[in-house]
């Protein structure tokens, strides 16, 4: 559904432009009102064309759930913009964003931000469900450099206020680390470096019970 111009540069980095025949649309999947590709704000690609599949056989349910309301478009759960020169950039998975309050929050983003601290090696961002405000908190693991990963706990801990207060100040509201910022400083990952977001509580956990 995607291509890329073999003559141009500017395509590094993104899935690409759509391909003759196909439509797509990119919809705020909390209001799923479109957005304006142009506008450079994030949304679910919506999809139409002859390659599109009709549903899946047998299985009506998963079928509702892929397709829109009206059946007419596939719901890929791939978050993404589109440039200015019409090619689109892959921000996340629909399936990962972090629900706080009615808003959105996009765990990459805010890994892209934390790997620019000067402390930060490696990041990862996940959610953690807060019972006493019933909504799921932004919160981040952080693999630290060598020397800082070493020192003390208590001076670890303030490392990571630092990195915490640096993201908060950056960020619209909603988006704060409010769920904490943690040191973890082997992330779970696939063999291709994806990081395995689902893992992250768990190996949080494993790695404060070796330090007991």
């Amino acid at each position: 559904m995607m291509q890329h111009d073999s003559d141009e540069a500017d395509h590094v980095g993104t899935v690409g432009k759509v391909i003759t025949g196909t439509e797509v649309r990119l919809v705020d999947p909390v209001t799923m009102q479109d957005i304006t590709p142009r506008s450079g704000k994030d949304g679910e690609l919506w999809v139409r064309g002859p390659q599109v599949m009709v549903g899946y056989l047998g299985n009506e349910q998963a079928t509702r759930e892929t397709f829109s309301p009206d059946g007419k478009w596939l719901r890929t759960g791939d978050i993404m913009r589109m440039d200015e020169n019409k090619n689109f950039w892959i921000t996340d998975r629909l399936k990962e964003l972090i629900k706080y309050k009615g808003f959105q929050v996009a765990p990459s983003e805010l890994e892209d931000l934390l790997l620019h601290h000067p402390h930060v090696i490696d990041a990862a961002v996940c959610s953690i469900y807060d019972d006493e405000q019933a909504t799921e908190l932004p919160m981040a693991y952080v693999s630290l450099k060598p020397e800082l990963a070493e020192l003390r706990k208590e001076s670890v801990q303030r490392v990571l206020e630092e990195v915490r207060t640096w993201v908060d100040g950056q960020v619209a509201g909603y988006k704060r680390l409010r769920g904490g910022v943690f040191h973890l400083q082997q992330l779970p990952k696939t063999p291709t470096g994806k990081i395995l977001r689902k893992d992250l509580p768990v190996r949080l956990e494993q790695a404060r019970k070796a330090k007991l």
